[in-house]
């Protein structure tokens, strides 16, 4: 497995609705909601038929080095057959004109093979070396027979291109967790009573021991790119960044905030 990684800057931060065009002809005015930095407001496309696509207009040519799909339910929207993923870069939006494929169809990554363990199975990202490019096309197929992905829907689509690198990765005792978003009151007759707001809501916890100074200047770095806890990262748990198919551990990502070093 490759190091740990992190991006802070969304490539698509800003686009209008109208820099993507889905092949279902989904053309609502949230379109943007895919890039507003929040996963629980989702762009919800319907029932979707695939294969299905969408493109992508950057505005300008601009170097891309990973795409993370985040929050979405499309492999859990199709449980029966398995989805695959492929990035293309081109210089027109048919395209046609010099395309790239810069990731190869890959199979969304199901994690011991439990499509719907969640929320782990709504996070995936694709890593490839650089590729500039203006156009960009998120495909998504199946090879087990026609399939529809019910209430397709995505949260967030992160394109990145700086990566950080650390050179560390976590001990024992590191790995994902989750929690569920409760509050509890207690009466005055002794009962208790819970209520249930939200969740599962993805952790990843990170141990390490025995840093070198350099190592330790890795994490400040880290914890001051995100200003903090004030702003949000994408954390790649193997940085590996290829053009060939990702494997499942490829594909394991987080996009939250930290809550602390300690």
């Amino acid at each position: 497995m490759g190091a740990h990684a992190y991006a802070t800057t969304n490539l698509l931060s800003g686009l209008a609705a109208a820099a993507y065009t889905w092949s279902n002809g989904y053309a609502g005015s949230d379109r943007a909601l895919v890039n507003d930095g929040r996963l629980d407001k989702r762009v919800v496309l319907g029932n979707v038929a695939v294969p299905f696509s969408v493109v992508l207009d950057l505005g300008s040519a601009q170097a891309v080095k990973g795409v993370a799909l985040l929050n979405h339910n499309w492999q859990i929207g199709a449980p029966s057959s398995a989805l695959a993923v492929t990035i293309t870069g081109a210089d027109n939006a048919a395209m046609t004109t010099n395309p790239v494929t810069a990731k190869a169809a890959s199979e969304f990554a199901t994690y011991l093979n439990l499509n719907t363990r969640e929320p782990m199975n709504k996070d995936h990202v694709f890593q490839f070396a650089s590729v500039t490019k203006r156009y960009w096309r998120i495909a998504v197929s199946e090879g087990g027979g026609p399939t529809t992905i019910t209430a397709a829907a995505i949260g967030e689509i992160f394109f990145y291109g700086t990566v950080t690198s650390l050179t560390r990765k976590g001990i024992y005792g590191s790995g994902d967790g989750d929690k569920l978003l409760t509050s509890e009151l207690e009466l005055g007759n002794g009962e208790t009573r819970g209520i249930f707001f939200g969740g599962p809501v993805r952790r990843k916890t990170l141990r390490w021991q025995d840093f070198n100074s350099t190592q330790r200047d890795e994490l400040r770095v880290m914890w001051l790119a995100t200003q903090g806890n004030a702003a949000k990262l994408l954390f790649i748990n193997s940085y590996e960044a290829t053009a060939t198919a990702a494997a499942n551990a490829e594909q394991d990502c987080i996009y939250g905030r930290l809550s602390g070093l300690t």
